[in-house]
């Protein structure tokens, strides 16, 4: 009898074990994927450190090099791209759960991809100042005509549950940094998930103004929904990787939100998530405007 109950039990635990085994199995090919890449990437880095003399000499057309330093980018792209979407698919914790100790080195892992993207883009705008150009002109848009049109867009699901929107919208607000589609994203990701968390026939604000922070002037963007709020203890952490992807008062997942804040930055803004004093949710964007 005793032997029966000691097969049932092993025949119990195997499925575990081996389901441990194999997210262990597949995080440690990940990880060891990550560290292939930053040898790559480290191999890249030098071939950008041996090129990185030849930036004096760029106003000399005759000596400069933009196809090879393009070239050289093209290389890198990918590689951060990969290593990127390991990062998240670490992050997410899909692979095997994750210790705090690890969770801190993904975090310094992201810093440092950010932080050589930039550099990639500094670099690039260095050989091709007509970039700069092209971007300066392109990099502006309206607050009010982008918010519109994302409205327009969620009408029928707003109708669908029968929502009440609460639209604000002074008529003559400058332009703000930011490309059209961009700026287009974020706004849409948070007008939906307004649209989601709110229960039927609910009230959602939508609110643009301009604003001073520290002697700043700020177009900010206020998003109200009528949710039931996300747990107080959540706030603090939103934008970490600790914690579960799902939050409750929110339909964006922890990952996504950190991809939005890190956009918004990207754009110049900054993002800012608290709960209403009654019910619900209040999102905060403040973006740049341009001057006159």
């Amino acid at each position: 009898m005793a032997q029966i109950q000691d097969d049932q039990m092993t025949h119990s635990t195997q499925p575990k074990t081996d389901e441990t085994h194999y997210l262990e199995t597949e995080l440690r090919l990940a990880l060891e994927e990550i560290a292939h890449l930053n040898k790559a990437l480290a191999e890249a880095n030098m071939k950008l450190a041996i090129l990185l003399p030849r930036k004096i000499t760029l106003a000399d057309p005759k000596n400069s090099n933009p196809n090879s330093a393009m070239d050289l980018l093209s290389e890198i792209s990918p590689l951060l791209t990969t290593m990127a979407n390991y990062s998240d698919l670490l992050a997410s914790q899909s692979v095997g759960q994750l210790g705090s100790l690890q969770l801190r080195f993904l975090e310094r892992i992201n810093h440092s991809l950010e932080q050589v993207q930039q550099v990639l883009a500094d670099y690039k705008n260095q050989y091709d100042p007509s970039t700069n150009q092209i971007e300066d002109k392109s990099n502006l848009c309206s607050l009010s005509e982008i918010i519109q049109e994302i409205i327009s867009q969620k009408s029928e699901l707003l109708q669908t549950k029968q929502l009440a929107l609460q639209l604000l919208l002074p008529g003559s607000l400058p332009e703000i940094m930011g490309t059209n589609e961009e700026i287009s994203k974020i706004v849409d990701a948070f007008l939906t998930n307004a649209i989601e968390i709110t229960p039927p026939q609910e009230i959602i604000c939508v609110s643009s103004a301009l604003e001073k922070m520290d002697q700043i002037d700020l177009e900010v963007l206020s998003i109200f929904d009528s949710g039931p709020g996300i747990p107080n203890e959540l706030l603090p952490t939103l934008f970490s990787i600790q914690g579960e992807q799902t939050i409750s008062g929110c339909s964006l997942s922890r990952s996504q939100l950190m991809s939005l804040k890190q956009l918004v930055q990207d754009q110049g803004g900054i993002l800012e998530i608290q709960n209403c004093t009654d019910s619900g949710c209040k999102i905060t964007i403040s973006f740049l405007p341009v001057k006159d």
